[in-house]
């Protein structure tokens, strides 16, 4: 009878064991999920770190469970369910499984991102190492806090927030030392123009949040810096020097500084007119800079270009200045800080020279159209003939020619916005004949280097007065821009038995062949030879010449500016 009851219990032992494998093997533990199975999950979640409480009975598969089982997929690659699935198991109980210490060590460096980088962050925040917001990034601004946090408690200056590092600084108080600490630990070091380095990062980041600074954190103490830490002076009263000694360090370390918008709103009460001089002048310059009407040196004094930069500025904004025209009254001044101000892009568009975020977004949009075949920052020479061509081929004649003006931006972000290909489609052999009809109009006019079209040429300004008269395409003046240009925007032709009439040809007329010096327009076979027709300093005029060897050898490339 005991040994029947033995062979019971026993097959019920094995049943259990086999259950519990079967469960790990194929049933998926989720929330509220329990038993031995839940148990060994959750000790194996604790031996790797990603759960700090050990496991109690009833050994039930709570939110901390998920939460724990969340972050060791997220660490080993898999898809973060926070259910203990197949995959998720075999991890779990492999070989070699990520632990949450190598985890952490993998997200706590420049590129990475993860949840506990903001909490990393906040923690150096309340410490004064780091401004700005926290967030989930591990850019630049982290790495520098961490170094400087780093250095101030005798690590390794790595700038990557490893587990030594974490360890410090999710420890005890009493063994952190804060930025406000460490820099009077250090005497508060004067820093002024030239200087480089961590601390120039950091009194950076915090004229930025403060709102004086307006570029990168990058540790360089350039014009921009010395702009900002003038303008900190002279709104809390300080000497104002551009330097950072320690009165200035010590406020902004303090957090007590009086911020950008309230300084702006006490100067925008003072009036400021031709002649004047001071931080007061440099500051409106400075605004007038932001909203691009005013492009010269924030000098501090209210010369005639600041004067019709104001002009500008009050008729675009509807300001009836009266006598005042060109005045910066408080009214204009009022204005510049509004919601309701209207900058120089929204007024007159976008031109050659301007340096905005906006022009990067143009850009964009007029490289996904095939204009441009990069993106820029700045409103450069490729730029504008990007946008000629654009307002060329999209109708808007009417338009400032290369000026993104306010029509113009709303063709360019609309649906129906002609791109670049379907131009060049509707170009063709019509416009090809119109160009070179145009051309031969010119033979004979004189060749001269100072040259003033249509009376005279040169050779590139003679293809850009084709060109741009004939079928509206511009291009540069200049022979090596103009070469270039080409090569960026048509289609080029390498092999001379390719070209095909019309095609705009730029040739070397040095035997070596390495730079752009001659261009010309080919014509086809006439009379039973190749010939094209240009500008000739040779001949004093323009002709039509034959491809003979002479050219031949010096030939570069094609140019073409219509489909095949």
């Amino acid at each position: 009878m005991r040994t029947r009851r033995t062979a019971i219990v026993f097959v019920l032992i094995v049943g259990l064991l086999l259950s519990a494998q079967a469960a790990l093997a194929g049933i998926l533990l989720k929330v509220g999920s329990t038993g031995e199975a839940v148990k060994l999950v959750q000790m194996k979640l604790k031996d790797l770190g990603y759960q700090s409480e050990a496991p109690l009975p009833p050994y039930r598969y709570t939110i901390s469970t998920k939460t724990a089982v969340r972050k060791f997929q997220l660490a080993n690659s898999l898809q973060t369910t926070g259910v203990v699935d197949d995959a998720t198991h075999a991890a779990l109980f492999g070989n070699q499984p990520v632990t949450y210490t190598q985890y952490l060590d993998d997200i706590h460096r420049p590129g990475r991102m993860g949840r506990e980088i903001k909490a990393t962050e906040y923690r150096l925040k309340r410490l004064g190492y780091f401004t700005g917001a926290p967030n989930t990034r591990y850019d630049e601004n982290t790495a520098r806090a961490v170094g400087i946090f780093q250095q101030a408690h005798g690590l390794e200056q790595s700038g990557n927030a490893d587990s030594a590092t974490r360890n410090l600084l999710f420890g005890p108080k009493e063994n952190l030392v804060t930025f406000a600490e460490y820099i009077k630990r250090s005497h508060l070091s004067t820093l002024r123009k030239g200087n480089r380095g961590d601390e120039v990062a950091m009194l950076q980041g915090q004229l930025k949040e403060l709102g004086y600074f307006t570029g990168s954190a990058d540790g360089l103490y350039k014009n921009s810096t010395v702009l900002a830490v003038k303008l900190f002076q002279h709104a809390n009263g300080l000497r104002v020097t551009g330097i950072a000694e320690m009165e200035t360090r010590a406020l902004l370390n303090d957090g007590l500084g009086k911020g950008y918008p309230v300084y702006l709103g006490e100067q925008a009460n003072v009036q400021v007119e031709l002649g004047d001089r001071g931080l007061t002048v440099l500051l409106l310059q400075r605004q007038l800079t932001e909203l691009g009407f005013y492009k010269g040196p924030l000098s501090g004094i209210f010369t005639p270009a600041v004067e019709n930069s104001v002009k500008r500025f009050q008729t675009a904004n509807n300001i009836k200045a009266g006598r005042l025209y060109g005045v910066a009254t408080p009214e204009t001044r009022q204005r510049m800080g509004s919601d309701a101000v209207v900058s120089r892009y929204d007024s007159e568009g976008y031109m050659l020279g301007d340096d905005d975020p906006k022009v990067q977004e143009i850009t964009a949009r007029l490289k996904a159209l095939g204009y441009l075949a990069q993106t820029f920052t700045k409103y450069t020479t490729p730029v504008r003939a990007a946008v000629v061509h654009f307002q060329v081929a999209n109708e808007l004649a009417g338009e400032a020619e290369g000026v993104v003006t306010p029509a113009t931006l709303v063709k360019l972000k609309s649906e129906d916005a002609v791109s670049y290909e379907d131009y060049l489609s509707q170009l063709g052999k019509p416009r090809i004949e119109k160009v070179i009809k145009l051309a031969m109009s010119l033979k004979g006019r004189p060749y001269k280097s100072h040259c003033r079209p249509p009376r005279s040429f040169d050779c590139s300004r003679f293809v850009k007065y084709c060109m741009g008269r004939a079928v509206g395409i511009q291009l540069s003046g200049e022979i090596r821009t103009q070469g270039n240009e080409c090569k960026r925007y048509f289609t080029v032709i390498e092999n001379m038995s390719d070209l095909e009439r019309g095609d705009l040809l730029y040739f070397d007329t040095k035997p070596e062949k390495t730079r752009i010096r001659h261009a010309a327009i080919y014509l086809g076979k006439v009379d039973g030879a190749r010939r094209f027709i240009h500008a000739s300093s040779a001949k004093d005029k323009v002709v039509v010449t034959p491809f003979h060897d002479w050219y031949q050898e010096r030939f570069l490339f094609g140019a073409r500016w219509v489909p095949s």
